[in-house]
């Protein structure tokens, strides 16, 4: 087990987990002292807004696949669902948590590249930031 503290932000590349998860992220969450996840609901500013019942519904079965995966891995995360973007959900988080490093998860062509979040984690924080694609077989 390694001392590290990894934050996973979860998008729909992880709606089959055990499919889409590369082999050195697998290890790094087995290993890690601890996995936090998170799973941002993913819609429009106005359905975040309204509350959609349909989008919580939704990101919550993505965190629970992707805790339940971790879990029979031998991993021991903690994860909630956060009604806010990926970029305000990571900020509000590493206000009262330290982390070694950031796990987010993208589709190859996901909105969350089209807005920069990567490069936009990158400039807030000096820890690690590694995307995570169903194409990705290695961390940036």
């Amino acid at each position: 087990m390694s001392a590290e503290r990894i934050l996973v932000v979860v998008d729909d590349v992880f709606d089959d987990p055990s499919a889409d998860v590369p082999r050195w992220a697998q290890q790094a969450i087995v290993d890690a002292a601890e996995v936090h996840v998170i799973a941002p609901l993913m819609g429009s500013r106005l359905s975040v807004a309204t509350d959609d019942q349909a989008m919580y519904d939704h990101a919550h079965q993505r965190l629970t696949k992707v805790l339940d995966y971790m879990r029979a891995e031998g991993a021991a995360p903690t994860g909630g669902v956060v009604a806010a973007s990926p970029l305000a959900a990571i900020e509000t988080f590493l206000l009262d948590h330290d982390v070694d490093r950031i796990v987010v998860g993208v589709t190859a062509d996901g909105h969350w590249l089209e807005k920069d979040l990567l490069d936009k984690l990158r400039e807030i924080t000096s820890t690690t930031v590694s995307p995570l694609t169903v194409q990705n077989s290695e961390p940036d």
